[in-house]
């Protein structure tokens, strides 16, 4: 394993930036051939939508904004400090945190055990877990002062999403801080969308047979995931109320797994409903920058 804080913590976010994006375009030389490589393109773009430099941009974008909330809120600074990617899928964000942890800092966890072993086999630095969707990171109590969770409250009903809720605060220390990203309201529209587009003007109130895999953090395949939204569009003006009125919305996929669809959920059940063990600190809600709801939350 490589510690690549110990190569490149000197280097400024830009730089490192630089650096991946020459990895990703295979035009990096010596110093970009010790970072790790990436897995298969079709791996990539079945997690986050895209692959290679074009992933590593939009990543990091979140990651300047988590560092930022990191420095801005944390508190109770130490050398011992760690690190927790909470749904890392093939690391995306482990590649770019690493310059910012040492390998023995940071943490990734990950329901889908081929991804994980992916990451081990990348040779990505840190501890990568598996974990079961109401299971436990294998981790002690107070161990993280930093922490994300990118796309992974977005497909959690209310029982797994407390679960884990429950589970940060357990592994959080006071101080530590935690970024989220959740879909907020104009998700709505965006199923809209799909309906109109996939079903016409009869929107059906079936469900389509899409065998859908379970995973935290995974992106379903586009087109098989639009005709999934589709299939909910009729009910928009009930999930808007429910939405209005402070509920977690959650629309189950079509496989059984009851652990695992799409979620919309509200800052105000974000605050009811962390608390009082942590507290909202900061919320943008701007499609021009990230495109779903990022929260970020203060350990108590």
């Amino acid at each position: 394993m490589r510690d690549l804080h110990e190569s490149f913590n000197e280097l400024t976010d830009a730089d490192w930036l630089q650096l991946w994006l020459a990895k990703a375009e295979n035009k990096g030389g010596e110093l970009a051939s010790v970072l790790p490589d990436f897995p298969p393109n079709d791996i990539q773009v079945e997690y986050v939508g895209s692959a290679l430099s074009s992933a590593i941009r939009e990543a990091y974008g979140f990651y300047v904004h988590a560092k930022q909330m990191f420095s801005t809120h944390g508190e109770n600074p130490s050398k011992n400090d760690c690190f927790l990617d909470f749904g890392c899928g093939w690391g995306r964000y482990i590649r770019l945190f690493s310059k910012d942890y040492p390998s023995r800092s940071v943490f990734a966890a990950d329901v889908n055990a081929n991804i994980i072993d992916e990451c081990r086999k990348r040779d990505l630095p840190g501890e990568f877990m598996q974990i079961s969707p109401l299971g436990a990171f294998s981790l002690p109590d107070g161990k993280i002062s930093s922490a994300m969770a990118y796309s992974v409250f977005t497909h959690l009903p209310e029982d797994v999403h407390l679960h884990w809720r429950n589970e940060l605060a357990r592994v959080t220390k006071p101080g530590a801080v935690l970024v989220i990203t959740v879909q907020p309201r104009r998700f709505l529209r965006y199923i809209e969308n799909r309906g109109r587009e996939i079903l016409g003007p009869r929107i059906l109130g079936n469900r389509i047979g899409l065998l859908r895999h379970f995973q935290l953090g995974k992106r379903r395949g586009s087109n098989a995931w639009h005709k999934l939204l589709a299939e909910s569009a009729d009910r928009v003006p009930e999930f808007a109320a429910r939405y209005d009125s402070g509920e977690l919305v959650f629309m189950e996929g079509t496989d059984g797994n009851k652990t695992y669809g799409d979620a919309i959920v509200p800052v105000s059940y974000i605050e009811e409903n962390w608390a009082p063990d942590f507290k909202v600190v900061d919320v943008i809600d701007d499609k021009s920058r990230f495109a779903q709801s990022v929260i970020t939350l203060k350990r108590i």
